[in-house]
């Protein structure tokens, strides 16, 4: 309200707003997961060891990403800009990031295997749509990070 930087220690609605998004990102990529798993379509609920996985990689991820948040608005609230490049923090995302979504490929050849040898035609073509969907996104996914690596490092040089 004042117009003043954010600072020491980050504001309770800047982190609040943050947290929002972290749980936001979170939550959809362990839905997305979720459904990849066959939960609700092929399977009425998951399996308890798959569920407590789902949650702990969803809690870690979670943190890893909010730490990360924190991280770029402390270094923009000291120096005015984003004047490093967070290393570690970014490191830890996206692992989880990586671990997701062969968490999702392997999850969803499985359904398709399953779906196929059940002969259940109708969810077979859904999940088949659903994987060429998530290809098609991974693609943008990975050319955006690739710009934004190469910006990035532009911008550090």
């Amino acid at each position: 309200s004042s117009g003043g930087r954010a600072c020491c220690p980050v504001r309770g609605d800047l982190t609040f707003s943050l947290a929002l998004a972290v749980f936001k990102r979170s939550s959809s990529a362990l839905l997305l997961l979720a459904v990849c798993l066959g939960f609700g379509t092929v399977k009425p609920k998951l399996e308890r060891k798959t569920t407590l996985n789902l949650c702990a990689l969803g809690l870690f991820y979670t943190l890893a990403s909010l730490n990360l948040e924190i991280e770029k608005i402390e270094d923009i609230s000291t120096h005015g800009h984003q004047t490093d490049p967070l290393f570690m923090a970014s490191l830890v995302v996206s692992i989880c990031d990586v671990v997701i979504l062969f968490w999702i490929y392997f999850a969803i050849s499985e359904i398709l295997k399953d779906l196929r040898e059940g002969k259940q035609l109708a969810k077979l073509q859904m999940y088949q749509t659903l994987a060429r969907s998530l290809f098609v996104w991974v693609l943008v996914w990975f050319g955006f990070s690739l710009m934004e690596v190469l910006v990035f490092s532009e911008k550090f040089d």
